[in-house]
This record gives structure tokens, C-alpha cells and sequence, in this order.
């Protein structure tokens, strides 16, 4: 069989409709992302308008070392506290209270340093017929609210949420809760 050679742009043309290993190879799985918030319990979930780019929070373990001085000579260690970075969402600005109440009230949120439930929900496929979204529910405070305004280009709010909380939870693909 010979090797069939491609150009990036042949090779992007081509992942649009094949898949390699599986549904996540075939497209752009961050399409149709969703987040929201909600400020109490039981939840109600405001969810933000026109995103862009959200990057979920990730976590890494410590190290603590545990060795025992002995005649092994290998050092030994275990998983400590887990440290979590921050989670980012780009969003196209929108200043109408009306149209994007809950991109609008972050600035409210982040000013109060108010606690709040964060949901991130990431499409199961690789396109917007996806059913099922993978989710991510911790708890943040809205750290920085960053609108822009370039004189060339569209005016975007990045907001940064630090986690806060006890909890990160991952749920396994299900309905979406944000609609």
C-alpha cells in the first residue's frame, strides 16, 4: 500500500469528515462549550453568553516524600494537597444588561468577591449535534473582569475565576443542564 502524502490544508479537510481513534480527532470538540454559574443552593445555573474559549481548571497533586532510610536507596513519595489553577472564559463583550445579564453581573460578582458555583460543560462530540456534554462543577470567585476595546477588531471580556472551594467534580456525559 503506498503512503498518501497531504497538505495541512488537504489534511484539515479531510479531519473535518474522518475521525482518528475516536469522535475527538475528527472535529473541534470546544465547540458549543457552555459555562455558567450559580450563586446558592439547590443550583440555578446562569449561563454566560457568546463564549469564545473556556479553559477549565486543572489540578496537580503535591509531592510529600516518605522514604524510610534503608538499603533500598530509592527516595519515596505520595500524592499531598492538590493545587488548582485558574479557569478562564473569553466571551465576545456585550454591555447590554438586556441581551447578556449574566456576562454583565461578573462585574458585580468580582467587585463583591462573592462565592459562586462554576459549570463547565464540554460537548461529547466533535460537532453541534452533540446530546451529551462532559461537566466540570467546582466552586470560584470571579478574580479579574477584563473587557476590551481595540479600535480595529471586536471588543471581548475575559474573565478569571479562582478556585475556592472543597470540591471539584467531574461528571460523566449527560444532558446538559445549561440548555
Amino acid at each position: 500500500m503506498a503512503i498518501q502524502r497531504y497538505t495541512q490544508e488537504q489534511l484539515a479537510a479531510w479531519l473535518k469528515t474522518h475521525t482518528i481513534g475516536g469522535g475527538a480527532a475528527g472535529g473541534f470538540t470546544g465547540n458549543g462549550t457552555k459555562v455558567g454559574y450559580a450563586t446558592g443552593s439547590p443550583q440555578t445555573w446562569k449561563k454566560l453568553e457568546q463564549i469564545l474559549d473556556a479553559t477549565p481548571a486543572k489540578f496537580t497533586a503535591s509531592e510529600i516524600e516518605t522514604t524510610v532510610h534503608g538499603s533500598t536507596g530509592f527516595i519515596s513519595k505520595i500524592s499531598g494537597l492538590m493545587s488548582v489553577t485558574d479557569t478562564v472564559v473569553n466571551m465576545l463583550r456585550d454591555d447590554s444588561t438586556s441581551s447578556a445579564p449574566n456576562q454583565n453581573s461578573l462585574f458585580a460578582l468580582a467587585i463583591a468577591k462573592t462565592t459562586v458555583w462554576l459549570r463547565i460543560e464540554i460537548p461529547d462530540g466533535p460537532d453541534f449535534t452533540t446530546a451529551s456534554w462532559e461537566a466540570y462543577e467546582y466552586q470560584v470567585k470571579c478574580k479579574s473582569w477584563e473587557p476590551t476595546a481595540p479600535i480595529n477588531d471586536k471588543q471581548t471580556l475575559q474573565a478569571t475565576f479562582l478556585f475556592c472551594g472543597t470540591s471539584f467534580t467531574r461528571y460523566p456525559p449527560t444532558t446538559s443542564v445549561l440548555g
